[in-house]
């Protein structure tokens, strides 16, 4: 591999740092709502269940309760977006990653000044949010708190790429982990991790099998 961006260390592997607009490129702020979404629609399935064998509940508790599914929604989208971008101006308006791999895994971690940040950042959301009893807040203030995250190459069951956004989607049980790339050194990352992610190969064979039998 003869890049001037991806370099082996002495640990024999491959490394190579990453920044991104997060105005451009709001995929945290994506994260963030699908957290607060999913949290939301658990919320509205338990008092439903809770709810539905009340004898007034049909129809008028119910679209009671899809009214405050609403709100909370409204409320989340709102909220989720102002978080997001006073994160954003907290990063600089830039989010900065390294990227170490070799063959059995590749990690995925936020450079030290912004890891610092982040984590001061999610620790004090998780705290206003128990003051406030507010738990998808916590949920969020959680999610901040991570500045690594570990795809071990033997779990990972399909890979997703994305030139055009310069990532590659990796996902494994419990871990959905995303990796950058510059566009001249895409390619290359992509057919090392493609080779070395034997279930994702498996997977992917199967399937091109099952479509050639339909033929």
């Amino acid at each position: 591999m003869e890049s001037k961006n991806i370099k082996l260390d002495k640990k024999g592997r491959y490394c190579w740092s990453y920044e991104m607009s997060l105005f451009k490129h709001p995929w945290i702020f994506l994260l963030l709502m699908k957290v607060l979404l999913i949290t939301i629609g658990i919320m509205f399935v338990l008092f439903f269940l809770l709810l539905c064998w009340e004898r007034n509940f049909w129809w008028e508790g119910f679209l009671n309760l899809l009214k405050v599914c609403g709100i909370g929604i409204a409320g989340a989208t709102v909220l989720g977006a102002l978080g997001y971008c006073f994160y954003a101006l907290m990063m600089g308006g830039k989010y900065c990653v390294e990227f170490h791999m070799n063959e059995d895994g590749i990690e995925h971690a936020q450079t030290g000044r912004q890891a610092k940040k982040a984590e001061k950042m999610g620790i004090l959301t998780v705290l206003l949010a128990i003051f406030s009893k507010r738990p998808t807040q916590a949920g969020v203030g959680l999610l901040a708190t991570r500045t690594r995250m570990y795809s071990d190459f033997a779990d990972v069951r399909s890979i997703t790429p994305q030139p055009k956004r310069d990532t590659i989607k990796l996902d494994a049980p419990f871990c959905h982990n995303q990796v950058y790339a510059k566009p001249e050194d895409f390619e290359w990352v992509l057919a090392y991790i493609r080779e070395h992610c034997e279930k994702a190969k498996a997977a992917k064979d199967t399937a091109r099998r099952g479509r050639e039998s339909k033929v």
